[in-house]
């Protein structure tokens, strides 16, 4: 996309892409990502059952939570389920919001699928879907300063390493910020336990209506395909990986 750079990035467990048009952005936004890895796991270290529970994470009495992890605290408690499914959006929003990114006109940052955009100008987010039969030829296209579909996160039973209780190829949820994207995809991703492949994309696409929070949804298994609320414009890509986040390196 011209005029605007592209940064990879791995910080611990924390790997993607940033995207602006000011350089001094990707060091404020590596710098604070470091930090708020460091309350994190720091605060994993005092509670370790943080990590691994699958229910949301009710307490009272502490008032030295870190902001991040007050932030996965406060996108999964109303989809169900364990603050880890709100890591990667969480953290992507903390940055974003650390660095004074309302006040950059261009920024984009993807933490292994989830992405929050928030850009001046379109950006086309490419979907793979695994084993669908979609496999990695949809995309979706942001308008400039639509938040309410800004935040973009994915999950899914087939691809990569991460639980899931639902059987879909991919749900892919558009949300305000990338946390509650996050959040929400996992929860309806978990809701396919529908053998029949139709049945398990409608559980997903039915489920989503309960949450308030979430703008659209958009769910695939094998060949079948569900939407619902409000999506981005859809367009077809040629098929290649590298389509994934159209993010080019100018």
């Amino acid at each position: 996309m011209k005029g605007l750079i592209t940064r990879r990035y791995e910080v611990g467990e924390s790997c993607g892409i940033i995207l602006s048009d000011e350089r001094q952005v990707f060091d404020k936004a590596i710098e604070q990502l470091k930090h708020s890895r460091a309350d994190l796991e720091a605060f994993i270290t005092r509670f370790p059952e943080f990590k691994l529970t699958l229910e949301p994470w009710l307490w009272e009495g502490h008032r030295d939570t870190p902001r991040v992890v007050q932030r996965m605290i406060d996108a999964t408690t109303p989809f169900g389920v364990g603050p880890m499914a709100a890591v990667a959006g969480a953290l992507i929003d903390e940055v974003y919001e650390r660095i004074g990114g309302d006040r950059v006109e261009n920024f984009v940052m993807e933490d292994g699928g989830e992405i929050l955009v928030r850009a001046s100008r379109s950006i086309t987010i490419g979907l793979y879907a695994g084993k669908s039969s979609l496999g990695s030829r949809v995309g979706f296209v942001i308008p400039p300063g639509d938040v309410e579909i800004s935040g973009i996160a994915s999950s899914s039973a087939t691809i990569g390493h991460a639980m899931s209780f639902g059987n879909a190829d991919v749900v892919t949820v558009f949300c305000s910020n990338a946390s509650i994207a996050d959040a929400a995809a996992t929860a309806l991703c978990n809701m396919t336990t529908a053998i029949d492949a139709g049945a398990a994309v409608r559980q997903a696409v039915e489920g989503s209506k309960q949450f308030p929070l979430v703008t659209g949804v958009f769910v695939a298994r094998g060949d079948r395909v569900g939407m619902g609320g409000r999506l981005p414009e859809m367009i077809k890509l040629a098929g290649d990986e590298r389509d994934l986040l159209d993010l080019a390196v100018h």
